[in-house]
């Protein structure tokens, strides 16, 4: 059955909904609030409802009043009594103020100590504590001694007071008290919670209970605070509905109630004998079901009727046959039968007589006079929306879900029950459906709450029974189907759960209907009396007993449920029982009245009044009209309290807060008459601090109305209510859950999100400007000569085959750069060759060079057999065009013939006859004798001349072996004898010459990517390198050398020593590139920011390009045991092992621990080597085939691992160890490509992944083995380098407790911390390096040896400190929710994102590694689009250019394409209309932020579709640029200091300074400094100086805790303020210092860490940084400093989780690890979190806030205080650093576990379950989403690793 009505479904979330404002009173606080207040006011008895609240009130009561006990007796200071005679719950109560206070505590009760203590053993203690927990007795002695007089006691706190009226001894202590005088007697506060309605039902007793009381103790009673309806002043309209007596028209109760009679008298009969055999009786009653089955069928018949009792029979039916089965006692099987029987007997009669041919009239005739009065009553709330009935009979899948939910009863479960009773019903299905209604969707448009006017349903039925539930709600369901006036009627029962039962299928589904029911998709409940114990349900509009209450607790509970407006409460009364309960009900509403306090004169606040001022009231005074252009829209005294509500819900809060208004009544007589005049206060953290005050009316309704008038006007005028009066404070973007807004990256149409890591672009890859085109002309050109010298050679380890090392300076030939373009300073930089780190430097040698055309054509086809003949750069689609290309610069040869080192046209010319130059035929058998000449071999490079023709290998000549020649034995004499019959053999090719000399040869390097050295890690620290047998056989054994014979190869024009500076040519050209767009952007920033001087002073040298710095930042922090490096094993792996090892380490990014993320773990990577060395056959064929060919080819240079007849044999490059060869022994030819592959792979997903959420980031470790494989060779996993803490703490498992030791911080060691004030840069000043920019610039993708990460790391710390100081300051009387929603957005990495793409940081960033055969096109070449073979995909360009290909600087600053789709940056700001200055300038800036999202959305890209080129183009994700950004922003904050930081953040677009007005566009950022905000004492509040003093009463022993002395003593009192402490009307709360203090902490911490001399990696920076910097850390260390015990806080809910988390720590003796605080929730394996209260964690942060705008802005002065407070922390975790259990679940499991969504539990928590695929589902409770969150990753760790210790799993 589907019903059609109002779409409720998607209504907004109940903290938005206007239905739970109240409307006629204001909100009131939480009772145990106004029974505080009362408490500090006057003598009171404190009735609560239970005992739960008492030691909130007493903590609360002592605190407030504690400025009297601080001083000495003699001084006149007071002490405070708690009296109590229970014992067994004192040490706890004690344990709770010595908590909550720092207060000095002692408790006496034992009646001894009367007699063991003197008198001055009592003066003593009296003297030395504060609070005093007594006995009665105890306390009769010390007054009857006078050893306290009650004139020195301040408050005399009563527990159990109601024994007052019959303890003499409590009438003794009392009769002392009277005997003071007045203004001497103490505060009299009793504590109670036995005087209440439930105990007491006689009004008159009631009354005379409390009213004995009151007398005794001089007090007045609370009681009041136990009816919801006088607190919230919402009186429903109560109603008896007398029902008629039941006569059955149909004549089916009579015959179903016989059958059932009958069955009942026959089982009540039945006798069980005792066997006798066992001579015992049966344990259980065989017959028991069947009676209470039977029984409830006769209770449905007589309450409902009979449709109801055959349909839960049949329900009963299904049950019985399922238990039939499963019994196994005959005996009870029969009686199963029996009762079965029995029920179908009843159907059979119920059908054979039902007949309503779908008449709903008919229908009812088979109904209870009560249930008759329900439904007619429900057609009261129809809505005005009309509606039709449409059956059919082939409607599949419309059947809603309808299971019933009372299956907790052990016997009886209904799982399939309701499905039969489904199945028995007609084939016709009775569907609503919505027609098109009257349209008044715009009446009641004046009145801002006329979303909620219109009348829906939502109520609640109260029964006695389950099964009356269940039974009725399938009535209910039946009629609303036949009846179109009732299809709105969404209904569902729930019935609670015996406690014996712990079903957890049922418990969620009926936390499922609960939810339903408050998101209004249920409208109606049949619910039992569990509903009535304090479950959460919205306020109802309609609550009805279907069955009389049968106490006072059940009236009051129930009808306390009905609070919203108009609101029904009815009682059904069967007619033969509505005089007895008249009476009941008399005595019922004399108990409420006794408890409100009708004897008080309090009959003016009720129900009568309010209705009656509702109807006249609006003339009285004038409506306040917002917008004059609306005059629909206005306040009036009907809706002003209303607003104020709504807006006092919406200000900034947590969940353990309801923000109300506080509202005080006086009155006076005029003219006989009594007026009164309300004063309106509002919540702390409201912009409005100032006391309204309203004029004098004639009742005190409209009093309280004209005072939310006056004050709705004062909060428009402010901008804190829009001209819609709706409340302007931050967007809840959250449903119901907190913190549960982990938004997907994708937006509603499926598109990703901009700023996020699933949305990439496409940007033109950046060429310094300097250097385009460039092509020399004939006149003035620039000649430089790039300069190569060794400055690290390789060491001897390292150089495993011994090989000569060479040094470039030692060969008289280099290389030039010819170009017409003069080219700035460039660093000198390294680049890594076999030899060792090679330092290269860019040197002008002359500029004014000047060639013909001729020389310049000359020097062209040089540089292009550089390019093409000897590095094979050269490929489809390029094309040579130097005078076109981008870069048209020439790389031409220089000699040294003299002294001056000039072109080298000799050699010129030896290139150009070697291209004509015709190779020897070494096939022709008659060739002439070949003539060895040495000199020739000596420094050349060697081809083999039979194969590869066309791309012939190059061999470098590394010794020429005299002592071999072609007739010297083949070193596998078993295949060949001779090196020439090898030849012969497998070649055909003859020697001529046998007595010529071998050549042993080593591969020219196809590996072109010089950046990162081979033999050191991304670390610096060098990989294992061989033993020493393996490098013995390498140089010496011939099976490991590759040989030659001269006669069969040619030899190439370029020498080895020219050729090995010809293969750094790619990287150098490539570095200089890079360099010079670093400058590029260094000097654009410059003149941009106006910070320093854009160019260079005359003599000033860059710092060179070093590695070195990373090395330090790595490694010198680590010990000598820890680091890998020190210690190498002889049997370790070569670290010159070729290409696999390479390739594996390089595309990795040479260091897996700092480069491979995410969910890219160890094994991971482990299991990537095993697969592509398994598959290599599948996998080579994708190689690139230029890597194929010059790797891969024919390879038949002589060695000796016996390979067979018809294979090539390879050649084993000088870096490839034979071991690895022989791994592949299968397919030798495929080495390379696996290796290839492998790097493909890794790089692809580090591409993929390495920009996922950091939470997720996984820190590699793996120590080195001490043996390796028996081949000698260690797999890659075996080669990482050690992480620094190879011990990370974690949540799954227990830690070993140890107490921290606190360490005294001496000031010698404070004076050397780091300076954050002081600036790094004075003067004139370059700016950062180029280097450095380059760093920013580089993606970890990129695999160099530096990435942004680290300075990503401070540059996002700062940026959020940066944004919150401008904010803070800017906008001091703007509350924290704006605050960080702005910040929010600024700080966003879409808005990141947008600001580093229009400054064209994309074009300039290093995405990729560095490939010069796949993405980097060579100097002198374009690509030619017309060559591509095949089709080309073409790709959306992100940025508009000019012409494609062309100069990539037009990209530099171009508009910007975001999706249409993407969010916006407001949500209902813009009908912000603010009048405030302060406001205005808020709501502009918001304003700007939309007005650039809307202008980049316009922009269109559209036209810039172009072919995909790996070398002209990169693929960045949007976040990319945001985490560059930030880079840049932590490079410029760590190299020229704060402000140059912030005005380079000025010049990114980010409000960060206050811009200064200038008279002239320069295009430059003009800024000002900041000033810090005034003092946060209000000027407004009289003697606001005295209430700041008497407030701050104790607060100097914080001061000397934390070595800080306030100079404004307002930030203090500020910062320990919840929003709750109404007290405080001279300062704001600790929201703002929150706000501020956070950011202030996180950037001191993540600063101090970045700066130590260890220079963590970026994964451990992320690590430490997320450790230190949380809630968690901070509430737990403002325990440990005792910052608890002067928060100032009125709240409960808050008190309670202070004091459970208080209460752990100190047991833990204030240790800070928080891996294991949890619950354990019954026997449903559900883990309960500990909740670690938030508000601690806020004023750890908001005293940094306090601290840092009392001392003047000072950084150094926070950190000097927090690094006192947090060293031991901070020590212990760069120790051990604990991972979330989130996080650490993800790492362990990354590709099976699931977080599931959330569900709320009955008690209004948060369930999370995660699944682990195989390893089970586990559940964590909380109050929100992180927090059950975590507590299910707890629970799955510790399972995971019990299941791994018993070897269940892996």
């Amino acid at each position: 059955m589907v019903r059609i009505g109002p779409d409720t479904s998607k209504r907004l979330p109940r903290h938005l909904r206007n239905e739970d404002i109240p409307t006629h009173t204001f909100t009131p606080p939480t009772y145990q609030v106004e029974l505080l207040d009362a408490a500090l006011h006057r003598n009171t008895i404190v009735c609560l409802g239970a005992s739960s609240g008492k030691m909130f009130l007493a903590v609360m009561v002592l605190r407030e009043l504690s400025y009297q006990l601080r001083k000495p007796l003699k001084e006149g200071g007071k002490r405070s009594v708690y009296l109590t005679d229970n014992e067994t719950f004192v040490d706890q109560q004690v344990q709770i103020i010595q908590h909550h206070t720092d207060l000095q505590v002692s408790q006496h009760l034992n009646k001894d100590s009367i007699v063991t203590m003197t008198t001055e053993k009592w003066q003593d203690l009296i003297t030395s504590n504060h609070i005093l927990f007594l006995s009665s007795h105890v306390l009769n002695y010390v007054l009857e001694e006078n050893i306290l007089h009650p004139s020195e006691v301040n408050v005399l706190i009563f527990e159990d007071c109601h024994v007052v009226n019959k303890d003499p001894v409590y009438a003794q202590i009392l009769q002392k008290i009277n005997d003071t005088s007045l203004e001497c007697k103490p505060r009299i506060v009793g504590l109670t919670s036995s005087v209440t309605a439930t105990r007491c039902q006689n009004p008159a007793e009631l009354e005379s209970t409390i009213s004995t009381l009151e007398t005794r103790l001089d007090a007045v009673a609370e009681t009041s605070t136990l009816i919801m309806s006088q607190r919230y002043g919402m009186w429903p309209k109560e109603q008896i509905i007398n029902c008629d007596k039941y006569e059955d028209t149909t004549g089916l109760v009579d015959q179903l109630e016989n059958i059932l009679l009958d069955a009942l008298e026959f089982l009540e009969d039945f006798k069980i004998k005792e066997d006798e055999e066992n001579e015992k009786k049966v344990s259980n009653d065989p017959c028991q079901i069947s009676k209470t089955v039977v029984c409830e069928c006769l209770n449905i018949l007589y309450k409902l009727g009979p449709w109801c009792a055959a349909s839960i029979a049949q329900m009963f039916l299904t049950q019985l046959e399922k238990m039939e089965k499963q019994e196994t006692e005959i005996l009870a099987k029969k009686f199963l039968r029996f009762s079965s029987t029995q029920l179908r007997m009843l159907n059979t009669v119920f059908e054979n007589n039902f007949t309503p041919d779908y008449n709903v009239d008919a229908l009812l005739l088979y109904a209870s006079p009560k249930v008759r009065e329900l439904v007619n009553h429900l057609k009261n709330y129809k809505p005005d929306y009309d509606f039709m009935i449409i059956s059919s009979e082939d409607m599949d899948g419309m059947m809603g879900d309808n299971e019933s939910d009372m299956s907790d009863d052990s016997e009886l479960d209904d799982s399939d029950a309701e499905n039969e009773e489904n199945n028995r019903r007609s084939n016709v299905i009775h569907v609503a459906i919505k027609k098109e209604g009257s349209d008044d969707s715009n009446k009641k448009a004046s009145d801002p709450f006329s979303v909620d006017a219109e009348k829906y349903l939502c109520g609640i039925v109260f029964v006695d029974h389950r099964f009356v539930a269940i039974a009725l709600n399938k009535m209910l369901e039946e009629v609303c189907s036949w009846d179109d006036s009732l299809c709105f009627v969404k209904c569902h029962q729930i019935t609670g759960q015996k406690k014996k039962t712990l079903k957890k299928d049922i418990n969620k589904k009926q936390e499922d209907i609960l939810r339903k029911f408050r998101l209004q998709e249920l409208n109606l409940l049949i619910a039992t009396s569990f509903l009535e114990d304090g479950i959460d349900v919205p306020r109802c509009n309609m609550i009805m007993k279907f069955d009389q209450p049968k106490d006072y607790r059940s009236y009051s509970r129930s009808k306390g449920l009905a609070r919203a407006k108009d609101a029904e409460y009815l009682i059904l009364i069967d007619d033969n029982k509505t005089e007895t309960f008249k009476d009941d009900l008399q005595m019922f509403k004399g108990v409420e009245k006794v408890l409100i306090g009708w004897r008080q004169n309090k009959e003016s606040d009720n129900e009568l009044e309010i209705i009656e001022d509702d109807l006249d009231c609006i003339e009285l005074l004038p409506p306040y009209y917002p917008n004059s252009d609306m005059p629909t829209i206005q306040v009036n005294l009907c809706n002003a309290i209303a607003l104020i509500n709504r807006y006092c819900a919406k200000l900034p809060s947590d969940a353990f807060t309801h923000l109300t208004p506080k509202c005080h009544l006086t009155s006076v007589k005029v003219n006989g008459a009594s007026m009164y005049q309300a004063k309106l206060r509002l919540p702390i953290n409201s912009p409005i601090k100032i006391q309204i005050t309203s004029d004098f009316m004639p009742t005190k309704s409209l009093a309280k109305r004209a005072v939310a008038l006056k004050m709705c006007q004062n909060l428009h005028e402010e901008g804190e209510l829009d001209d819609q009066l709706a409340p302007v404070g931050k967007e809840l973007f959250s449903l119901e859950e907190d913190d549960n807004n982990e938004w997907d990256d994708e937006d509603l149409m499926g598109e990703a999100r901009p700023g996020t890591t699933k949305r990439k672009q496409y940007y033109l890859k950046k060429t310094a400007n300097i250097l385009l085109r460039g092509y020399p002309e004939k006149q003035k050109n620039n000649l430089y000569l790039l300069k190569m010298k060794l400055t690290k050679p390789i060491s001897d380890d390292q150089n495993t085959r011994g090989r000569k090392l060479n040094d470039p300076e030692e060969t008289s030939r280099s290389f030039g750069l010819l170009t017409s373009v003069t080219i700035p300073q460039v660093p000198e930089f390294p680049v890594y060759t076999r030899s060792g780190e090679v330092t290269t430097s860019i040197e002008l040698l002359t500029s004014d060079v000047c060639y013909s055309q001729e020389e310049l054509e000359r020097l062209s086809k040089f540089h292009r057999f550089l390019f093409s003949n000897v590095l094979r750069l050269e490929k489809d689609p390029m094309i040579f065009s130097p005078n076109q290309a981008e870069l048209g610069y020439l790389i031409i040869p220089l000699g040294k013939a003299t002294e001056e080192i000039a072109v080298d046209w000799e050699f010129i010319e030896k290139v150009e006859n070697y291209k004509l130059h015709e190779r020897r035929n070494i096939y022709d058998t008659e060739r002439e004798l070949f003539e060895f000449t040495k000199t020739d071999y000596e420094d050349g490079v060697v081809m083999p001349g039979y194969r590869n023709i066309d791309q012939p290998q190059h061999f470098y000549v590394a010794e020429i072996r005299m002592d071999l020649n072609p007739a010297s034995p083949f070193p596998s004499p078993e295949l060949y004898k001779t090196f020439a019959e090898y030849y012969i053999t497998k070649y055909g090719l003859s020697i001529t010459n046998y007595e010529q000399p071998l050549l042993d040869v080593d591969h020219t390097s196809a590996r072109l990517n010089l950046l990162t050295p081979r033999y050191l890690n991304q670390k610096g620290v060098a990989l294992p390198t061989s033993s020493a047998e393996t490098k013995k056989a390498r140089r010496e054994n011939l099976q490991q050398k590759q040989i030659l014979i001269p006669e069969l190869c040619e030899i190439h024009v370029f020498p080895a020593s020219f050729w090995r500076k010809a293969v750094c040519l790619p990287t150098i050209l490539y570095r200089m590139n890079c360099l010079l767009v670093a400058e590029e952007l260094r000097i654009i920033i410059t003149e941009g920011a106006n910070i320093g001087q854009a160019s260079i002073p005359e003599g000033f040298i860059y710092d060179a390009l070093s590695f070195s710095f990373l090395k330090d930042e790595e490694t010198d922090g680590i010990p000598l045991d820890m680091n890998p490096s020190t210690e190498q094993s002889d049997d370790d792996e070569d670290d010159q092992t070729g290409k696999s090892v390479e390739k594996s380490f390089s595309s990795n990014g040479c260091d897996i621990n700092s480069q491979v993320k995410d969910d890219f773990n160890h094994t991971n990577v482990i299991n990537v080597v095993d697969e592509k060395t398994s598959k290599c056959a599948e996998t080579f064929q994708d190689v690139d085939k230029s890597l194929e060919t010059n790797e891969n080819t024919d390879n038949s240079v002589v060695s000796t691992n016996g390979w067979p007849n018809d294979t090539d044999i390879p050649e084993i490059p000088d870096n490839q160890s034979s071991d690895t060869v022989s791994q592949l022994s299968s397919n030798p030819v495929q080495t390379a490509e696996v290796c290839c592959e492998f790097d493909k792979l890794v790089l692809s997903k580090s591409e993929n992944e390495n920009n996922m959420n950091k939470e997720i980031e996984i820190q590699m470790k793996q120590s080195h083995n001490d043996s390796t494989e028996q081949n000698g060779t260690s797999s890659p996993e075996q080669v990482v380098e050690q992480d620094v803490f190879n011990q990370v703490g974690h949540f799954g498992g227990k830690p070993v407790k140890k107490k921290e030791e606190d360490v005294e911080v001496t000031e010698e060691e404070l004076d050397k911390l780091m300076s954050f004030d002081t600036d790094v840069v004075t003067g004139d000043f370059i700016g950062p390096s180029p280097c450095m920019i380059l760093q920013a610039l580089t993606m970890s993708n990129a695999n160099d040896f530096f990435s942004l990460e680290r300075l990503e790391t401070i540059g996002d710390s700062f940026l959020k400190y940066a944004i919150t100081v401008y904010l803070f300051c800017t906008y001091p009387g703007v509350h924290e929710g704006k605050l960080s929603y702005l910040r929010s957005k600024q700080v966003s990495n879409c808005n990141l994102y947008r600001l580093g793409k229009k400054k064209g940081l994309a074009e300039c960033m290093i995405s990729t590694k560095f490939e010069p055969y796949e993405n980097w096109l060579p100097p002198g070449y374009l690509i030619n689009e017309e060559k591509r073979k095949g089709p080309v995909p073409k790709v959306l360009l992100a940025t508009k250019v000019d012409k494609i290909p062309g100069s990539s600087s037009a990209v530099n600053f171009c508009d910007i394409k975001i999706d249409s789709h993407s969010h916006h940056l407001t949500n209902g700001w813009d009908k912000y209309v603010p009048c405030s200055k302060e406001e205005n300038e808020f709501n502009k800036e918001l304003k700007e932020i939309q007005a650039n999202v809307e202008e980049e959305d316009r922009s269109d890209s559209s036209d810039c579709l172009i072919p995909y080129c790996l070398q002209t183009l990169h693929s960045l994700p949007d976040k990319s640029i945001a985490d560059c950004v930030e880079s840049l922003i932590g490079c410029y904050l760590t190299s020229c200091g704060k402000k140059v930081a912030l005005r380079f953040m000025s010049w990114l677009g980010l409000r960060v300074l206050p811009q200064k007005k200038s008279l002239e566009q320069t295009g430059c950022v003009d800024t000002h400094v900041l000033s810090c905000p005034s003092s946060p004492l209000f000027d407004g509040e009289p003697d606001s100086v005295n209430q700041l003093q008497h407030l701050l009463i104790g607060f100097d022993k914080l001061e000397e805790k934390i070595h800080y002395h306030f100079k404004d003593r307002a930030y203090l009192l500020q910062a320990f303020t919840h929003a709750s402490y109404h007290y405080n009307t001279v300062t704001d709360c600790y929201q703002r210092l929150e706000f501020l203090g956070d950011a202030i902490l996180d950037y001191v911490i993540t600063r101090h860490l970045y700066e130590d001399a260890c220079k963590y990696s970026p994964g451990v920076l992320t690590d430490l940084r997320s450790a230190l910097v949380n809630n968690n850390i901070f509430a737990a260390l403002a325990v440990k400093w005792d910052f608890h015990k002067f928060f100032k806080a009125i709240s409960p809910p808050l008190f309670n989780v202070i004091e459970k988390f208080v209460t752990r720590q100190k047991e833990r003796e204030d240790e800070i690890d928080l891996e294991d605080e949890e619950q354990e929730e019954g026997d449903d394996e559900v883990k309960v979190e500990l909740e670690v209260p938030k508000a601690l964690g806020d004023i750890f942060e908001s005293l940094a806030g306090a601290i840092y705008l009392d001392s003047g802005m000072s950084l150094d002065t926070v950190w000097r205080v927090y690094y006192r407070i947090m060293k031991p922390q901070i020590e212990k975790y760069l120790k051990s650093i604990p991972k979330s259990p989130v996080r650490e679940l993800l790492e362990m499991e990354p590709e099976t576990a699931k977080f599931e969504k959330p569900e709320r539990t009955l008690e209004g928590k948060i369930r999370v379950s995660v699944n682990v695929v195989s390893k089970g589902v586990f559940t964590g409770v909380g109050r929100n989403y992180r927090i059950a969150k975590s507590a299910a990753a707890k629970k799955a760790l510790r399972g995971i690793k019990t299941m791994q210790a018993q070897g269940l799993v892996q």
